[in-house]
């Protein structure tokens, strides 16, 4: 073979490995394309996914640095979704909260179980609102935690709703005071607690004189207000620890805890001098009335609270009978 031949076929597969390469470079950029096209629909599907979400969405890698937020996280924050990516907790809250948000996230990823927290917090606009957050770890395909996702809620509303239900059930609707129910609960727990302790406790049964008297010349909507006023005036000559409800019509009922017989029959007297000497707003003028009140108080020989509650009512009804504007004890 002649020279000039073997520097054309050396030429021939000179040429022929570069089209080789050629091809692998453009079927290597093909691919690096697709792939980056799938990242970018990924990307997309996520973005979509986080912001159709109609709550506060984020994801946090390891370092707790946010990799991804929704349009909600973002507008609560008073930023824009694009300034948050890279920032901490700590970029946003006072450094306490900031680590306790830490903490549950490190809490999530080491145990791999989702946390929920209900939390009362302040809005960017100034507004006190309560937050439900549900934190939850991220786990790539070799199973390994590689962060945080989390979904946060205003639930304000329904903490709202909640305490006006429970207000429905435990509370008189007009005087604000404990109802019949919720004083009996609260009162039976605390005859437990005495005697399991060896507490001393009274009981105040409190009775409006002559009530009847007051709605039929003024009306019902004064003797409310009557009702009204004395819970307020009762209420603010007992002690915190003391517990006051309205158990019926015009009766009362006042829990002394750690209270033995003698400063019960103190706080009693106390109560219906106060009644006695403070007049009652209304209609431009004032109404004066009185009380009558029976105390009693446990030792060994009360085997229950309706034993309590028995010895008080006798002692109210002794009042009555003795004249009214009185304290009568068991």
């Amino acid at each position: 073979m002649s020279h000039g031949n073997k520097t054309e076929e050396a030429l021939m597969r000179q040429l022929e490995e570069l089209r080789r390469r050629i091809a692998e470079l453009e079927a290597a950029q093909y691919e690096a394309r697709q792939k980056e096209q799938v990242l970018q629909d990924a990307l997309t599907i996520q973005k979509a996914i986080l912001d159709n979400i109609p709550d506060m969405a984020w994801l946090k890698d390891r370092k707790g640095r946010f990799v991804a937020v929704n349009a909600r996280f973002a507008e609560a924050r008073g930023l824009t979704p694009e300034r948050l990516l890279g920032k901490t907790d700590f970029d946003f809250w006072p450094p306490e909260l900031a680590q306790r948000y830490v903490n549950d996230d490190l809490a999530v990823m080491k145990s791999g179980r989702r946390k929920v927290i209900e939390e009362p917090l302040v809005h960017v606009q100034g507004e006190p609102v309560w937050i439900e957050t549900i934190k939850s770890p991220i786990y790539n395909s070799d199973g390994k935690v590689i962060g945080t996702t989390g979904i946060s809620r205003d639930i304000t509303e329904r903490k709202r709703t909640a305490e006006i239900l429970r207000e429905l059930a435990t509370t008189d609707g007009l005087t604000k005071l404990f109802n019949r129910g919720h004083f009996m609960e609260a009162a039976e727990h605390e005859f437990q607690r005495s005697n399991r302790y060896g507490h001393a406790l009274s009981l105040l049964m409190i009775d409006v004189d002559h009530f009847k008297s007051v709605n039929d010349t003024y009306g019902h909507r004064v003797g409310d207000s009557v009702l009204q006023f004395l819970a307020k005036l009762l209420l603010s000559n007992l002690r915190t620890v003391d517990s006051l409800g309205r158990i019926g019509g015009e009766e009362f009922a006042a829990l002394l805890p750690e209270t033995g017989r003698a400063d019960a029959l103190v706080t009693a007297e106390r109560l219906r001098v106060t009644v006695a000497n403070e007049p009652i707003p209304i209609n431009g003028g004032s109404l004066r009335v009185t009380i009558s009140l029976g105390a009693a108080a446990t030792s060994n020989a009360t085997p229950s609270l309706d034993a309590l509650i028995g010895l008080a009512d006798a002692a109210l009804y002794q009042a009555k009978n003795n004249g009214r504007n009185r304290v009568e004890a068991m």
